[in-house]
C-alpha cells in the first residue's frame, strides 16, 4: 500500500474482513488529491463468492464536509481521496460484505 503523492502518508490496520486507513496530508498549502494503490488479495479483502460478496468503502472521519467521499477503483486496486485539506488527517474503512 503506497500513495503515488509524496506528501500524502498512510497508516493500515488490518482485520480479517476489513482494513482502516488514516491518511494524511503533511503539506501546509493546498489540498492534495491522493490514488493509494492497495494489494486486496493481501489484505484479505477480494470477495470469495463474486456474485453474493463486494467491497464497501466508507470515511469514518472525513477531513471536511466540502470534500467528495472516497472510492475505490476495484478493478485498479486504487482507492482515489479527492480534496484532502492541508495538514488534515481522514480516516477511511474498507470492508468486505
Amino acid at each position: 500500500m503506497r500513495s503515488a503523492n509524496p506528501v500524502v502518508d498512510v497508516a493500515l490496520w488490518k482485520l480479517p474482513d476489513r482494513a482502516l486507513l488514516a491518511v494524511q496530508n503533511n503539506d501546509r498549502e493546498p489540498a492534495q488529491d491522493a490514488a493509494i494503490e492497495l494489494d486486496l488479495n493481501a489484505l484479505g479483502l477480494t470477495p470469495q463468492l463474486q456474485w453474493q460478496e463486494f467491497v464497501g468503502v466508507r470515511d469514518l472521519w472525513p477531513s471536511n464536509d466540502q470534500a467528495p467521499p472516497a472510492s475505490l477503483d476495484y478493478h485498479n486496486s486504487t482507492l482515489v481521496i479527492a480534496g484532502l485539506a492541508p495538514q488534515a488527517e481522514r480516516l477511511i474503512g474498507i470492508r468486505r460484505y
